[in-house]
Protein backbone atom coordinates (compact mmCIF):
# COMPACT_ATOMS: atom_id res chain seq x y z
CA UNK A 1 0.00 0.00 0.00
CA UNK A 2 1.05 3.90 0.07
CA UNK A 3 -0.33 6.82 1.84
CA UNK A 4 0.18 10.81 0.36
CA UNK A 5 3.27 12.69 1.74
CA UNK A 6 2.32 13.73 5.69
CA UNK A 7 -0.08 11.33 6.24
CA UNK A 8 0.40 8.90 8.93
CA UNK A 9 -1.09 5.20 8.29
CA UNK A 10 -2.75 2.85 10.85
CA UNK A 11 -3.60 -0.27 9.98
CA UNK A 12 -1.43 -0.34 6.42
CA UNK A 13 -0.73 -3.67 4.50
CA UNK A 14 2.59 -4.38 3.14
CA UNK A 15 3.58 -7.07 1.10
CA UNK A 16 6.68 -8.78 -0.38
CA UNK A 17 7.69 -12.12 -2.01
CA UNK A 18 10.58 -14.38 -1.72
CA UNK A 19 11.69 -17.65 -2.41
CA UNK A 20 13.69 -18.43 0.77
CA UNK A 21 12.06 -19.91 3.72
CA UNK A 22 11.99 -17.03 6.11
CA UNK A 23 10.16 -17.66 9.72
CA UNK A 24 7.42 -15.18 10.29
CA UNK A 25 8.96 -14.32 13.61
CA UNK A 26 12.13 -13.17 11.93
CA UNK A 27 10.18 -10.69 9.66
CA UNK A 28 8.35 -9.46 12.44
CA UNK A 29 11.07 -9.04 14.69
CA UNK A 30 13.55 -7.44 12.21
CA UNK A 31 10.74 -5.23 10.53
CA UNK A 32 10.10 -4.05 14.05
CA UNK A 33 13.41 -3.43 14.72
CA UNK A 34 13.93 -0.73 12.30
CA UNK A 35 12.64 2.37 13.09
CA UNK A 36 10.57 1.44 16.48
CA UNK A 37 9.69 4.88 16.71
CA UNK A 38 7.86 4.96 13.54
CA UNK A 39 6.95 1.72 12.26
CA UNK A 40 5.08 -0.79 14.15
CA UNK A 41 4.19 -4.44 12.73
CA UNK A 42 1.43 -5.75 14.47
CA UNK A 43 1.11 -9.33 12.55
CA UNK A 44 2.65 -11.26 10.11
CA UNK A 45 0.78 -14.13 7.94
CA UNK A 46 1.66 -15.83 4.95
CA UNK A 47 -0.56 -15.13 2.01
CA UNK A 48 -0.62 -16.70 -2.08
CA UNK A 49 2.02 -15.52 -4.14
CA UNK A 50 -0.77 -13.72 -6.00
CA UNK A 51 -1.82 -11.00 -3.08
CA UNK A 52 -0.53 -7.81 -3.57
CA UNK A 53 -1.22 -4.99 -0.47
CA UNK A 54 -2.29 -2.52 -3.38
CA UNK A 55 -4.37 -4.25 -5.71
CA UNK A 56 -5.60 -7.00 -3.62
CA UNK A 57 -7.24 -4.43 -1.17
CA UNK A 58 -10.90 -4.27 -1.21
CA UNK A 59 -11.31 -0.90 0.52
CA UNK A 60 -9.25 1.38 1.94
CA UNK A 61 -10.00 4.69 4.81
CA UNK A 62 -8.76 7.92 5.94
CA UNK A 63 -9.51 9.64 8.76
CA UNK A 64 -8.72 13.44 9.15
CA UNK A 65 -8.99 14.83 12.15
CA UNK A 66 -9.89 18.95 11.94
CA UNK A 67 -9.62 20.99 15.13
CA UNK A 68 -11.32 23.88 15.55
CA UNK A 69 -9.36 27.00 15.11
CA UNK A 70 -10.10 30.29 17.44
CA UNK A 71 -10.57 28.80 21.10
CA UNK A 72 -13.26 25.92 20.23
CA UNK A 73 -15.52 28.23 17.57
CA UNK A 74 -15.58 26.74 14.25
CA UNK A 75 -15.41 28.16 11.18
CA UNK A 76 -17.29 25.33 9.41
CA UNK A 77 -19.65 22.82 10.96
CA UNK A 78 -18.92 18.89 11.52
CA UNK A 79 -23.43 19.44 10.35
CA UNK A 80 -22.45 21.42 7.02
CA UNK A 81 -19.18 18.87 6.16
CA UNK A 82 -21.29 15.95 6.69
CA UNK A 83 -24.09 17.49 4.50
CA UNK A 84 -21.27 18.05 1.46
CA UNK A 85 -20.04 14.21 2.13
CA UNK A 86 -22.93 12.39 2.02
CA UNK A 87 -24.41 12.48 -1.27
CA UNK A 88 -21.42 11.17 -2.75
CA UNK A 89 -21.69 7.77 -0.82
CA UNK A 90 -22.41 4.78 -3.09
CA UNK A 91 -22.27 5.29 -6.57
CA UNK A 92 -19.48 5.07 -9.08
CA UNK A 93 -18.04 8.53 -9.88
CA UNK A 94 -15.28 9.78 -12.20
CA UNK A 95 -13.01 11.55 -9.22
CA UNK A 96 -10.92 13.06 -11.71
CA UNK A 97 -11.48 16.57 -10.60
CA UNK A 98 -9.89 15.18 -6.71
CA UNK A 99 -7.04 13.54 -8.40
CA UNK A 100 -3.79 15.35 -8.80
CA UNK A 101 -0.64 14.14 -11.25
CA UNK A 102 -2.96 11.02 -13.08
CA UNK A 103 -1.54 9.09 -15.86
CA UNK A 104 -3.10 8.62 -18.78
CA UNK A 105 -4.30 5.50 -18.76
CA UNK A 106 -4.81 5.57 -14.46
CA UNK A 107 -8.98 4.54 -13.99
CA UNK A 108 -10.87 7.42 -12.62
CA UNK A 109 -13.68 5.82 -11.51
CA UNK A 110 -14.31 5.16 -7.44
CA UNK A 111 -17.06 4.43 -4.91
CA UNK A 112 -17.50 6.55 -1.77
CA UNK A 113 -18.52 3.60 0.84
CA UNK A 114 -18.87 5.44 3.54
CA UNK A 115 -18.15 9.23 3.97
CA UNK A 116 -19.00 11.23 7.52
CA UNK A 117 -17.77 14.49 9.75
CA UNK A 118 -18.53 14.50 13.52
CA UNK A 119 -17.62 16.25 15.76
CA UNK A 120 -14.96 14.74 18.68
CA UNK A 121 -12.75 15.84 21.48
CA UNK A 122 -9.63 15.66 20.24
CA UNK A 123 -7.39 15.70 23.66
CA UNK A 124 -7.71 15.45 27.51
CA UNK A 125 -7.98 19.57 27.62
CA UNK A 126 -11.43 19.00 25.89
CA UNK A 127 -10.05 20.86 22.52
CA UNK A 128 -12.68 19.88 20.24
CA UNK A 129 -12.51 19.60 16.42
CA UNK A 130 -14.45 17.39 13.80
CA UNK A 131 -13.54 13.70 12.38
CA UNK A 132 -14.05 13.33 8.35
CA UNK A 133 -14.31 9.04 7.64
CA UNK A 134 -13.84 8.71 3.73
CA UNK A 135 -13.84 4.86 3.40
CA UNK A 136 -13.60 3.72 -0.71
CA UNK A 137 -12.96 0.81 -2.93
CA UNK A 138 -10.03 2.95 -4.43
CA UNK A 139 -8.90 6.30 -4.43
CA UNK A 140 -6.63 8.71 -6.68
CA UNK A 141 -3.61 10.27 -5.60
CA UNK A 142 -4.13 13.06 -3.44
CA UNK A 143 -8.38 12.21 -4.02
CA UNK A 144 -9.35 12.38 -0.20
CA UNK A 145 -6.91 15.35 0.69
CA UNK A 146 -8.50 17.03 -2.22
CA UNK A 147 -11.67 15.79 -1.18
CA UNK A 148 -11.56 16.93 2.53
CA UNK A 149 -10.15 20.23 1.79
CA UNK A 150 -13.18 21.26 -1.08
CA UNK A 151 -15.39 19.61 1.32
CA UNK A 152 -14.63 22.21 3.87
CA UNK A 153 -14.27 25.28 1.12
CA UNK A 154 -17.67 24.17 0.25
CA UNK A 155 -19.67 24.10 3.68
CA UNK A 156 -17.89 27.30 4.95
CA UNK A 157 -19.81 28.93 1.26
CA UNK A 158 -22.86 27.27 2.48
CA UNK A 159 -22.75 28.63 5.66
CA UNK A 160 -21.44 31.91 4.65
CA UNK A 161 -24.46 32.49 2.46
CA UNK A 162 -27.18 31.06 4.93
CA UNK A 163 -27.94 28.45 2.72
CA UNK A 164 -28.36 30.74 -0.40
CA UNK A 165 -27.19 29.96 -3.75
CA UNK A 166 -25.52 26.40 -2.61
CA UNK A 167 -22.19 25.46 -4.11
CA UNK A 168 -22.19 21.42 -3.08
CA UNK A 169 -18.85 18.99 -3.28
CA UNK A 170 -21.29 17.07 -5.46
CA UNK A 171 -21.39 19.79 -8.16
CA UNK A 172 -17.22 20.33 -8.01
CA UNK A 173 -17.05 16.65 -8.55
CA UNK A 174 -19.57 16.39 -11.29
CA UNK A 175 -18.24 19.29 -12.95
CA UNK A 176 -14.40 18.29 -12.43
CA UNK A 177 -14.26 21.67 -10.82
CA UNK A 178 -12.41 21.12 -7.58
CA UNK A 179 -8.97 22.74 -7.19
CA UNK A 180 -7.64 23.08 -3.57
CA UNK A 181 -5.98 20.83 -1.43
CA UNK A 182 -5.58 20.15 2.29
CA UNK A 183 -2.20 20.73 3.58
CA UNK A 184 0.20 17.65 4.38
CA UNK A 185 -0.11 17.54 8.06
Amino acid sequence: GRTDAGVSAVGQILSFHSWAQIDEADIFDAINSIAPSHLNLIRTQRVPRTFHATFSATWRRYVYLLPHLQAGRADVTAEALDAQLSPLVGTARDYSALGRKLPASKRREAVIMRARARPVVLDQSGTTGIRIDVTGDRFLRRQVRTLVSTAVHAAREVERSRGRGELTLLDLVETRAASVTAPPA
